[in-house]
Formats: C-alpha cells, structure tokens, sequence
C-alpha cells in the first residue's frame, strides 16, 4: 500500500481489530500486522489452547467479485502456516451471486457440508486441502457505520462490567480506542486480551471518573523493558545475547599479562648448566636417599620450568595473546628452591626458600606472576563465554498513573521452554581470583548484570550488597579445594541477593515473584536484576501487578522476538 490507500488499510485494520476485539470473549491477544512471509495477514489472533486465527482486511470502491475472494483466501492460507482459521474481512459491495458464494463458503464446517461445497464451487487446491475453518465477513464501504457497530459493540463490553455511558460519550471513546489500534499496526506490536481491556477501563476511569465514581482515578502500573544503551520503555524487543563489543575486562587483562610479558623478555638469564641437569638427575636417583638422619641434608629443586611445561605455556599464550614467547622467557639460570622435608627455620616447615641472585628471583617471581594471569586470562575467557550463551531479559517497572503505590508485587510467568538463570543454576567460575573479581561490591556483575540509575529510570533500592574481606594469597599448606568451595559458597550467596527473585518451577511455566518498597507516580525503577534465558524460539512474558493501593490486578504481556 502506498499513500492514502495505505493510510485508509491501516484505518480499516484498526476498526476490524477492535470491532472483533469488543465481540468474541474467548481470545487471548491480537497482532496487528505480524511479521509472516509473504505479509499477507493483516490481524493475528490467539486463543486458548494456542489457537490462531489468521485474517486479512480488503477493502474497494468497486464490487468484490469471486475471483478477488478466491486468489486473497489462496494467498492468505499459503501465508498463514499452521493456523486453525482464516478470514477474510471484506469493506465495500458484491453482487448477489458473490454473496451466495460468501455463504456457502462460510458454511464450511462439517465434512458432508465441505464435500458438497467442493462439488458445487471450484476451490483452488490449497483451499480444498486447507483443515481449518474458513469464515468470510462483509462490511459496508462506510467508516461511520462501522464506527457505529464499535459504538454499540463498546455499549456491550461496558454495559457487562456494570457501566452506562451515552452514546455520543462513547463516541468520543470509540475514536481514542481506534488511534490506539492504529499506532499498534505501524509497530506489529501484539496486545493481550487483559491489555486491551484494562486500557479502555482506565481510559474510561480516567476521563469519565464520574462512570464508576470520582474517587476511582487511574492507578496504572506496568512492566516494561527497558535498556537506555539499546531502546527506551517498550513491550517489545528483538533479543540481544550478554556481551561487549569490546570486552574491557578482557581487555584490560591481556594488558597487564602484556606489560609482564614485556618485564620478562627484558631479563635475559642463560638456562640452568648442563651441570645443573645432571646434579638434579643425581639427588633424584633413589641410591641418594637411602640415609636419612634426623636432621635431613638440604635438597634442592631448580626453578626453571620442564620443556613440556614451557611448550604448553608458548601454546597457550599463542592462542589467548596472539603473542609468541620463546623457550629462554623461562630461563631463571641456577636458581633453585630447598624441597628438604626437615629444616631448621624460623619459617614453616616445608616452606620453599629461594637460593639465588636478585635478578634471577626478580625474573622467577615475574614468570609466577604471568603463570597465574595466564590461567585468570583463560579462565575469564572461558566464564564470559558462558555468560554470551545467555540472552537479556532488561526490565523496569513503572508508575503511569496518579497515585503513590508501596508493598508492590509483580509475577513474571515464563514458558516452560524458556531456560531462566537462577542463583541456583548459574555456574561459577572455577578460579577463586576470579569469583572475588565478579562479586566485589564495585565488580563485573554488579556493572554489567544491573541497572545503574539514569534520568528515566532509578537504581533498584531493594538491592543488597553481601560486601566480604578480599582473601589473602593461598598459603602453601592452606586446601585449595576447601577456599575454592567457600568461593563458590559466596558467589551462590551473592547470586541469590543480585537475582533477588522466588522461583516457582510450575508444570507448563517459569514463575519469579518480585517485590518492591514503593514507587511514587511518574517514577520508573529497574528489577533486581537483568534476567538471563535461554531460548530458541520469541515468547511472551506475561506478568501480573498487586499493591496495597491497588484495588484490582494489573496484567499484562511483554513480547521477546529472537
């Protein structure tokens, strides 16, 4: 459509979807032009049990004749997929044969009806072949006519839920529920049935208080995504994997492993001597220990690295540095440690005791250094790998109507498909260095995982810091097994407050259950927490609001697009 023909479908789109909307009780959301193949649905719906019903709006000045019927119905099957229904809203004239065309057609229900329909019409192929229902509505070319059908059918919805309105107010009604729909087909947002309703409720409410009173005003809560880097308040977003274009913390750990790479290569040391090697072979050799006395001789192990474990470090840092290292960086000359079992020290007993000149200890603790950056660098590579496998769930909830709600709750309901990451199911990292780096009160987690506040939105006051004493190197003797567990019992504590959610496993559905102080009118504050998930395949969100200020429920639906 181009133009005002494409003004005009929009208009008509609109006016169907709310005439259909304010008819049939029995749907739970309607799409505006939903994203298909061949764009040839206009209007989505779905039901109970995952029911759809695929339509499309023609309209035309002149009359609709049975071929223009027959090539949209075969377009609009090929378009639907898997759908249990097609329909055809047809705006404007036919003549009489068309019409008993129409009917017939709309009689399509049982198998002897559908045999005698295909005997008596000519069907093209896919419409023979198509299961599902196939209904066909014909309107008048008449905008105020269908206004009016709007009128009489918003008569009905309101009159059910106890409310009289008179006609002209309600037609004043009736354009503001239009232009709501007509910016929803410009979007392809899709609408919930709770949405829908509770959207023409608070329109009422807040216009008209005197339908239900001057006392009740608007009370609109809502849950939206939300990410300033990325897009503003929304209900709809195309999901984004966790990451950086440029990963700082990555970044800033290959840099220091560069710069101690550098102070390394700039100390050139020979390799042990070849009479080294054979004394070191010699005090290995069992006939050596055959005599221990009480107070064992000293025994000495040189510094400098195996050949293996030298080749194994030039791999690795070839593949996380892009940096070639040759087998001298680890050259440490005669350096050597004292491995006796027994020696007579003020320090603890097997404590090892550097023998060496300074340059050659200065280099050794250098390569010790860069052994353990080495194995942080891997290990962080690895973990920020873990984390791009899942998508971000970034949410906010927000205050849009006129009065201060507190002791606010908000149930996030997920398909069961949808993977959600949970303090207990999140993976820690295997390095303990690492963990301290993610969980420190200023660290990567609680930069990246969370909202920071921002003009439109406030930070999460309902967050808790578990804030710890940084840990001290491991001592030799200390188990590294034991502290790498207590880490770990950190991280699960420290998960458990940033995700700040009670998780629900249901048969057919993920529920988090959030709570919150208060939140005064006009104001915005993030969730605990990003939301992390695996998925395959878009899902709704759909979410329920309860406060002490509220009188009823607020639902509503958040749409996730892959």
């Amino acid at each position: 459509m181009g133009g005002k023909e494409g003004s005009r479908g929009y208009l008509y789109q609109a006016i169907a979807s709310v005439l259909n909307s304010l008819n049939e009780d029995d749907w739970n959301s309607v799409q505006i032009e939903p994203d298909s193949a061949n764009d040839k649905i206009d209007v989505l719906w779905e039901y109970e049990n995952n029911r759809k019903k695929a339509t499309q709006v023609k309209s035309s000045i002149n009359n609709i004749t049975k071929s223009d019927i027959l090539k949209w119905l075969e377009d609009l099957i090929e378009d639907a997929g898997e759908v249990e229904e097609v329909s055809l809203l047809l705006i404007g004239s036919c003549n009489d044969s068309t019409k008993r065309f129409i009917n017939q057609l709309d009689k399509r229900g049982s198998a002897e009806s559908q045999r005698e329909i295909e005997e008596t019409l000519e069907l093209p192929a896919n419409i023979k072949l198509f299961s599902g229902a196939v209904h066909i509505q014909l309107e008048n070319f008449n905008q105020e006519a269908l206004e009016s059908k709007i009128n009489m059918a918003l008569d009905k919805f309101l009159t059910k839920r106890g409310h009289s309105i008179n006609y002209y107010i309600r037609e004043m009604m009736v354009g503001a529920i239009i232009y709501q729909f007509f910016g929803l087909s410009k979007d392809g947002r899709k609408m919930s049935k709770e949405e829908f309703e509770q959207q023409i409720l608070e329109w009422v409410y807040f216009n008209y208080p005197e339908v239900k009173g001057t006392d009740l005003l608007k009370r609109n809560l809502a849950v939206y995504f939300y990410f300033s880097q990325r897009f503003g308040f929304s209900t709809k977003i195309k999901g984004f994997l966790f990451g950086f274009r440029s990963n700082p913390f990555i970044e800033a750990a290959k840099e220091e492993l560069l710069q101690t790479i550098d102070k390394i290569e700039a100390i050139n040391l020979p390799k042990k001597s070849s009479e080294s090697y054979e004394q070191e072979e010699k005090k290995a050799h069992p006939r050596n220990n055959a005599l221990i006395s009480i107070i064992a001789p000293p025994t000495y192990r040189y510094r400098e690295i195996s050949d293996d474990r030298k080749n194994d470090f030039i791999q690795r840092t070839q593949e996380a540095l892009g940096r070639t290292i040759k087998k001298s960086f680890f050259y440490v000359g005669e350096l050597k440690e004292n491995t006796s079992s027994r020696t007579i020290s003020v320090l603890p007993m097997n404590y090892p005791r550097i023998e060496g000149t300074e340059l050659e200890t200065k280099k050794d603790d250098l390569i010790r250094d860069f052994i353990r950056g080495l194995n942080h660098l891997e290990e962080s590579i690895k973990y920020f790998n873990y984390l791009r496998t899942f998508a971000v769930i970034p949410l906010v909830l927000k205050n849009e109507g006129t009065v201060f709600n507190e002791e606010i709750n908000v149930t996030l309901r997920f398909p069961k498909n949808v993977k959600i990451a949970t303090s207990k199911t999140f993976k820690s990292p295997d390095n303990i260095e690492l963990i301290e780096q993610f969980i420190d009160s200023k660290g990567i987690f609680d930069q990246v995982l969370r909202h920071w506040e921002d003009s439109r939105v406030a930070e999460n006051v309902n967050l808790y810091h578990s804030l710890r004493m940084p840990s001290l190197p491991l001592h030799p003797f200390e188990n590294k097994t034991k502290k790498l567990d207590e880490a770990k019992d950190d991280f699960r504590s420290y998960m458990r407050s940033l995700f700040s959610a009670d998780v629900f496993e249901e048969q057919d559905e993920t529920v988090l259950k959030y709570s919150f102080s208060k939140l005064n009118v006009s104001e915005s504050i993030s969730f605990p927490s990003f939301i992390l998930v695996n998925a395959d395949d878009p899902f709704e969100i759909n979410y329920e609001i309860t406060s002490k200020n509220l009188t009823r429920l607020i639902k509503g639906t958040l749409f996730y697009e892959k």
